[in-house]
């Protein structure tokens, strides 16, 4: 399901200073996908937020159709991990 992104992207900050420690970051292509899709999380948005209505719908129910199985999957990763801890 695409999105609509443009194909490069930056940080917008031009300045670099010992004291903020901002650093200036240009993404072109994959990466710059990567930048908006990091800076959607921090802002608090999802990928679904970003798909056409149609999209969002067809997702949405994927995710629905898979929740059974990946709770499972989820619960049974999570005793593993408490197996090897009590190991």
């Amino acid at each position: 399901m695409p999105d609509s992104r443009p194909a490069s992207a930056s940080s917008g900050n031009n300045r670099v200073t010992a004291a903020t420690g901002r650093v200036p970051i240009e993404g072109h292509g994959y990466f710059a996908r990567c930048l908006q899709h990091e800076t959607d999380h921090l802002a608090g948005g999802l990928y679904i937020d970003r798909l056409a209505a149609r999209g969002r719908r067809t997702a949405l129910r994927r995710m629905a159709e898979r929740q059974a199985e990946v709770f499972a999957k989820r619960a049974a990763r999570a005793e593993e991990l408490a197996a090897l801890r009590r190991a």
